[in-house]
């Protein structure tokens, strides 16, 4: 009789143990979705262009840019200008061995009949986290726009992740170019097209990182701020992003005529030394975002493409 207890006493204690070890574990996995995440991000125009000239040596730059993105480095990729055939052919198949995708970027259509081009304004989203949701919307075509801005449907790439500490928004963009005043008149109804969007999906409530060719001027490298730098300031001011700068130096240009030979050709020449590559984010209340590495890369000798890119390591901790 007293054997028989001891067995009951035992069967009790192993049960016992194993509630105590599950609780345990839920609450391990509980907290583990409070905590916060690392989260590396590149931001790159790889100047894609549907058309080719010898001076932009694509079949050398599409096989050098595919062999050093498919070493998988970075949580998410935002890329832009992704408009050639060839290029995403040869590009997808081996970065979708290491990032997961949900779009379909081998989408092509026809420009002016002939030639082919993406059906996502040159725009793809890639990540290590699962995209649950994502949402192409091309920017309106307005009279102050050219033709080949038009034609082009660049746009905006919404791309919900689903990551350890719950959804995080990923918005690729591709803003209107040129200096001109009637170029940040286009950039501003695109920007706002944006806040509208990001307003009426309700995108507030988690934290989203922006990342794009925005084609702004940052205000510290302008002596003109409210003429050149309105797009900026109502991403900042008004849209309440931030940036990962608040000075621009030299060392942060992402477009340099002076030192990249692919932006060194005639009809590029004018941007000068810019930076118009922008990783940028928002967070909800009571979220906080810690900039643990920012930099400037694929520049000078190795670069592919006329702009840089942007890569950071952000750190997001939610309440």
């Amino acid at each position: 009789m007293h054997t028989i207890a001891l067995k009951y006493a035992f069967i009790i204690f192993l049960c016992f143990t194993s509630l105590l070890t599950d609780t345990n574990f839920a609450n391990a996995q509980s907290n583990a979705q409070s905590k916060s995440i690392e989260i590396s991000v590149l931001s790159y125009n790889i100047w894609g262009l549907p058309i080719s000239t010898p001076k932009m040596k694509q079949k050398k730059r599409f096989k050098q840019l595919t062999q050093s993105l498919s070493e998988g480095k970075y949580d998410i990729l935002c890329l832009q200008e992704t408009f050639r055939k060839r290029l995403r052919k040869r590009l997808l198949p081996q970065l979708q061995q290491q990032y997961q995708t949900y779009s379909d970027y081998n989408c092509n259509e026809r420009m002016w009949g002939f030639f082919k081009t993406d059906c996502h304004g040159g725009l793809m989203n890639l990540a290590k986290f699962p995209i649950t949701k994502e949402h192409f919307f091309a920017h309106n075509a307005i009279e102050e726009m050219s033709k080949i801005e038009k034609k082009g449907k660049k746009g905006i790439l919404i791309s919900e992740l689903k990551t350890p500490i719950g959804k995080v928004y990923l918005i690729n963009t591709h803003l209107y170019a040129g200096r001109k005043a009637e170029h940040e008149k286009v950039r501003m109804h695109q920007i706002k097209k944006m806040e509208h969007l990001i307003d009426s999906l309700q995108l507030r409530e988690y934290p989203i990182l922006l990342c794009g060719d925005l084609n702004a001027v940052h205000p510290s490298l302008s002596k003109q701020v409210e003429e050149e730098c309105q797009v900026y300031q109502y991403l900042s001011q008004q849209m309440q992003f931030k940036g990962l700068l608040n000075k621009v130096e030299e060392k942060d240009y992402t477009y340099d005529t002076a030192k990249n030979e692919y932006a060194d050709t005639w009809w590029y020449r004018s941007e000068g030394r810019q930076k118009l590559d922008y990783i940028m984010y928002h967070l909800p209340p009571n979220y906080q975002l810690n900039i643990k590495h920012q930099e400037v890369v694929y520049k000078n000798d190795q670069t592919f493409s006329d702009h840089y890119a942007v890569e950071a390591i952000l750190k997001i901790s939610r309440p």
